[in-house]
């Protein structure tokens, strides 16, 4: 005869709410656990950098370090500009030298009770000597120490880079968060930004040159202010052979298809007057032949965008008026992308990346031109095409002055 089996329904029960009351506390406590940083590092210790300096004095490094006030910065970093609570400075600047820049950052502590804290950096300005001789042995630093953000902009001084830092600004509790600013607003446009992570994928490319924008100090005394108005640095590696003046950048910025927010002033063949586009698409294509061995490169960009402005006459309710206004864009466009590849050729510098292009067309065909490539770039054939698009004219439909 089988035996029945009475099955404790009540006391299973039991024992699981147990069970989940200890695996509930115990994640709690686990919890708890995490909410503490093990290398935690007080407020009170630390001098929060929002902007460095970096120039060649000697054999030394000299760096320039600008400190947010604790007691009267509101939101340090953080790109507001909210004055200070007590109507004191928001930042200061301090200065050490070194034989590389952690050198210079541990001398740093003889002039400040609190050890310099770069997470919150937005910005890492190099000096023009610096950048001729090769920035690579004072840039390692931002690379390999694990405090310094990846994401700051990366900048060369027309002169020194300490005196960026001088000039307080106007809008901003920081000159870091000023020239933060600045680059941001001119990325769609003439500046070519550049972070320290992208610097870094730039220097582990042997063939392809890159941009770094120039800033520089304008005015005397109290009027001092600093300016960043499309110029920059032409690399190759980590040394600058050359710059470009902003209509040539524009000009490399139309190639690669970064232009998303440009005004473009154009004088109309057998027109008074100008007229101003505002460019908010920019679409290009880089392809490259080879031809009897030799490469040749064919650029291809579309931009459309509105008329803005006009100071002229022409019609532009008719279809003559906006066909001369397009084809006037388009060559304008193509003056500032020549102009780039002029000057590109003329430093030997393939800002481009033509090379790259060339490489995924022709993989076997790039192993033998690599090593010589910086060379050929000075008589590459280089042909480019432009084509315009302007959608709208605005609320007014055509000139009242003829």
């Amino acid at each position: 005869m089988k035996r029945k089996v009475k099955v404790n329904r009540e006391g299973d029960k039991i024992v699981q709410k147990k069970q989940s009351l200890f695996l509930l506390l115990y994640g709690l406590i686990f919890l708890l656990l995490l909410s503490g940083c093990w290398d935690s590092k007080e407020l009170k210790e630390l001098a929060i950098v929002l902007g460095v300096g970096v120039d060649q004095e000697g054999d030394l490094l000299h760096l320039t370090a600008e400190i947010a006030q604790p007691d009267q910065m509101t939101g340090a970093g953080g790109g507001g500009s909210s004055g200070s609570g007590s109507g004191g400075e928001s930042v200061f600047v301090t200065h050490s030298s070194g034989a590389t820049l952690f050198d210079a950052v541990r001398n740093a502590r003889s002039q400040s009770s609190r050890r310099l804290f770069f997470p919150n950096n937005e910005v890492v300005v190099l000096g023009h000597d610096l950048a001729q001789k090769g920035f690579y042995p004072a840039f390692d630093f931002f690379l390999r120490d694990h405090e310094p953000r990846a994401t700051s902009w990366v900048l060369v001084a027309e002169e020194k880079a300490r005196d960026i830092f001088e000039p307080k600004s106007k809008l901003e509790n920081t000159n870091g968060t000023n020239l933060s600013h600045m680059i941001e607003l001119g990325l769609e446009s003439k500046i070519p930004g550049i972070n320290v992570q992208e610097v870094n994928t730039a220097l582990l490319n042997d063939t392809q040159g890159f941009l770094i924008p120039l800033v520089t100090v304008s005015g005397e005394e109290e009027e001092k202010r600093v300016i960043m108005g499309g110029n920059a640095g032409v690399f190759i590696k980590d040394k600058m052979v050359g710059e470009m003046n902003s209509r040539e950048t524009r000009g490399v910025k139309w190639v690669k298809g970064e232009v998303k927010n440009a005004s473009i002033a154009v004088k109309l063949t057998d027109e008074t007057g100008f007229i101003d586009s505002e460019i908010f698409i920019n679409e290009s294509s880089i392809k490259i032949k080879l031809d009897d061995g030799d490469p040749k490169v064919r650029v291809k960009i579309s931009v459309e965008g509105n008329i803005s402005d006009q100071s002229g006459t022409v019609d532009l309710s008719t279809p003559e008026g906006m066909q001369k206004a397009n084809a006037g864009t388009a060559l304008a466009v193509k003056e500032e992308v020549l102009a780039a590849i002029k000057k590109a050729k003329l430093l030997q510098a393939d800002v481009f990346g033509f090379g790259g292009v060339f490489e995924r067309t022709y993989p076997q065909e790039w192993q033998k031109i690599k090593s010589s490539w910086q060379e050929k770039i000075s008589i590459l054939d280089v042909s480019v095409e432009v084509q315009a698009n302007l959608w709208r004219i605005g609320e007014v439909s055509r000139t009242v002055i003829k």
